[in-house]
């Protein structure tokens, strides 16, 4: 049997397939379907199809059908004798359309603060469309795959409507003890006043307001990701909007991002010292472990990670999908047994590092690689430099191993003794997995590298010799 990991968050539901542990495409071209519906003319819209029309008919869009998962009626227009249980029904008979030729079965990963009564009516929906369900296990739990050494670990998360905390208790196993929802701290509620901000930055300096028509705002909604991405890497950005004929450009600078950002991060910081205080003593170390939702959004790390005795961790995007995969003996056990389990607890021994540490040993992390990736293109890794260089007036980067001076590199990655080494060499900065890297950082399996000036990953992997296949 070909057992998928199936993450749920409205934010957006993943697949991952084993034993790769690589997502799959399950909306479209796209490795993440958020939960969005928009009813229109008669038609049912599901995922990013609903999403890059919901701000043109925002009456008949609903985003709240995986957060609030129950079985009352919908009043709004356009949904009537639907549920919330419907639309999530839907969407996951589009998503297992997509994925069900990869597997036989799945284990589920949802949100911490689903109930019984949502598990039953996912349980439900997966016999109606014959999806087959091993077993469930919370999210938080699913991806802390990667044990830490603190005295408590933390899991947070970024829903649509929710930022998520959840306590972890370490030991000989990791076992979820308590949820904190903050709610209407989620990312609707962030990007809302994102745009507002920006609409008043475009209206001071260029009297052309975005939110005043639909077909605008939801341009700009659509293309907020690559903003905030820019942002992650660089102090400010420049953004154009057509009007007509007429084009509309300033430069937005981060600070815009982080006067609204901060709020939900500060309420995030004072959910984990109060649960640290109330389980643990108030200097107990704490292990952060973000997911990509959060690492998505400026000044992430610069607002959680001065929170005292504590580390962060940056999740990889599909770490509850990926890490319900190696879940599977513990479902394996309850084979027999009536019902299907939620697991809440697991095993838990190795220590790894953190963010701008060298990595452990778990799950490949700690092999050396041997490549660079770049698109298509594997280039090997030796004693000298490989230099990625980065295109400013192009945004073009490309990577270049013939040249032993680094003096018009971004970045060199090269062998050093018993490690495989990134050196910075541009004012701009380089990224290892969305973190700045200051001089030189140790790299490992699995990781990217990224400039400042483009979206573009290089990424670090392992070519293995035939017997070790």
């Amino acid at each position: 049997m070909r057992v998928l990991g199936l993450e749920i968050s409205d934010a957006g539901v993943m697949v991952a397939e084993p034993p790769s542990g690589h997502l799959l495409k399950v909306d479209g071209e796209s490795l993440e379907s958020p939960g969005i519906a928009l009813s229109e003319k008669e038609k049912l819209l599901i995922g990013e199809g609903a999403e890059a029309k919901m701000h043109e008919s925002p009456r008949f869009a609903c985003d709240t059908f995986w957060d609030l998962l129950d079985t009352k009626p919908l009043s709004q227009p356009g949904y009537k004798g639907l549920t919330h249980a419907d639309l999530a029904y839907g969407h996951l008979k589009e998503i297992w359309r997509a994925v069900k030729a990869y597997g036989d079965e799945l284990i589920v990963a949802v949100p911490s603060f689903f109930m019984e009564e949502q598990i039953g009516l996912i349980l439900g929906m997966s016999a109606e469309l014959s999806m087959p369900v091993r077993g469930f296990v919370t999210l938080a739990l699913a991806s802390a795959s990667k044990p830490a050494d603190e005295d408590l670990v933390f899991h947070l998360d970024i829903t649509l409507h929710r930022a998520v905390i959840t306590l972890l208790q370490p030991g000989e196993r990791l076992s979820q003890r308590e949820t904190v929802s903050l709610q209407s701290k989620g990312m609707v509620a962030l990007v809302s006043e994102w745009k507002k901000s920006i609409a008043k930055e475009f209206v001071q300096k260029t009297r052309f307001d975005p939110l005043y028509t639909a077909a605008s705002e939801q341009e700009l909604h659509g293309r907020l990701p690559g903003l905030l991405a820019l942002l992650l890497r660089n102090e400010s950005a420049r953004f154009e909007m057509k009007s007509g004929l007429h084009r509309h450009a300033l430069t937005l600078g981060k600070d815009l991002f982080l006067e609204k950002s901060r709020l939900v991060f500060s309420a995030m910081a004072e959910a984990v010292e109060s649960l640290r205080k109330k389980t643990a003593s108030p200097d107990a170390t704490a292990a952060l472990l973000v997911t990509h939702r959060i690492a998505r959004i400026p000044g992430w790390q610069e607002s959680l990670g001065s929170l005292p005795g504590a580390r962060l961790f940056a999740l990889e995007q599909g770490a509850a999908a990926k890490g319900a995969l190696h879940l599977l003996d513990l479902f394996e056990a309850q084979r027999g047994e009536k019902g299907v389990v939620l697991v809440t607890s697991r095993p838990w021994g190795r220590v790894y590092r953190g963010i701008g540490e060298a990595a452990g040993t778990s799950q490949g992390r700690g092999f050396l690689p041997t490549h660079v990736l770049h698109r298509d293109m594997a280039y090997p890794i030796s004693g000298s430099p490989l230099v990625i260089t980065s295109d400013r007036g192009k945004t073009r980067i490309h990577v270049r191993g013939d040249d032993p001076d680094p003096s018009p590199a971004h970045c060199t990655v090269r062998i050093e003794g018993k490690q495989v080494i990134v050196t910075n060499h541009s004012p701009s900065g380089t990224f290892l997995d969305g973190v700045k890297v200051s001089g030189s950082a140790p790299l490992t399996v699995g990781q990217t590298i990224q400039t400042a000036e483009s979206d573009e990953a290089f990424r670090l992997i392992a070519c293995v010799e035939k017997h070790e296949t």
